[in-house]
């Protein structure tokens, strides 16, 4: 079989490993067909989130800031008459353009201003209402586009748009970090378990502690044996450690 460009692109989206891969080969496609710059934006159906872009070659710099910036697209004209259908159209042609409202018309203002030289645009589309929109970049006082090259490279960009989405489909799902361990509880200590460890914290004796509560040693001693038993230790260091550990008292 004859190598064409045609073949060629389709061999290397048979081979590509990555969607990635997919794009760059139907960027090959059409510079080998004259057009060198080529950019490539997904949009979603009913989204509310602005544009993704997808593959941007040899594209100026403005023309690439405008079309994969974070804007509104539900004022993007140019985007929905581009997926309106496969019939590839100039973006300064006054030909498809109808009455714009306010917010579309700023926006064609912003587009005039912004992009430096026309682009022929078309959409591709993709399962799940994920669909492309493609620009050809072009400079018109050297280049006349042809409308049977530029049916050709759509042709190449649906398959891309194809082939991509079925091997991001296949990618495995990013594992999910692992979850953190639950936290201990903290113990509940009633609030003269508090104070008891508060003043043992600060190696106060039974008797102090007593004297400074108003109860007696032996008091203090029961509500020593339950705070032991709460933060499972059996001395009075231990328990005092665990106490500034977890917070309930400070050093």
């Amino acid at each position: 079989m004859e190598h064409t460009p045609f073949r060629a692109f389709v061999l290397a989206v048979d081979a590509a490993p990555t969607p990635e891969a997919v794009w760059l080969a139907a960027h090959g496609f059409a510079r080998a067909s004259g057009y060198p710059r080529l950019l490539v934006t997904e949009h979603q159906e009913e989204a509310v989130f602005a544009p993704r872009l997808l593959l941007s070659q040899d594209a100026p710099r403005d023309f690439e800031r405008f079309f994969g910036s974070d804007r509104d697209p539900s004022v993007d004209p140019v985007a929905a008459q581009a997926l309106k259908g496969p019939e590839p159209f100039r973006l300064f042609d006054p030909a498809w353009r109808g009455a714009f409202s306010p917010e579309e018309a700023r926006f064609m203002a912003v587009v005039r201003s912004t992009v430096p030289n026309d682009a022929v645009m078309f959409g591709v589309f993709g399962p799940e209402g994920r669909h492309a929109v493609c620009a050809l970049g072009f400079d018109p006082r050297r280049q006349r586009p042809s409308h049977e090259t530029a049916l050709a490279i759509r042709t190449a960009c649906q398959i891309a748009h194809t082939a991509a989405a079925r091997l991001h489909a296949a990618q495995p799902a990013p594992r999910p970090a692992p979850a953190e361990p639950a936290a201990a509880p903290r113990p509940l200590l009633s609030a003269r378990e508090n104070e008891v460890i508060h003043w043992v914290a600060r190696g106060k004796s039974n008797s102090v502690i007593g004297d400074i509560l108003g109860c007696s040693a032996h008091t203090v001693d029961t509500h020593l044996r339950r705070i032991f038993a709460k933060l499972e230790v059996s001395d009075r260091i231990s328990a005092a450690v665990r106490a500034v550990t977890l917070g309930l008292t400070s050093p």
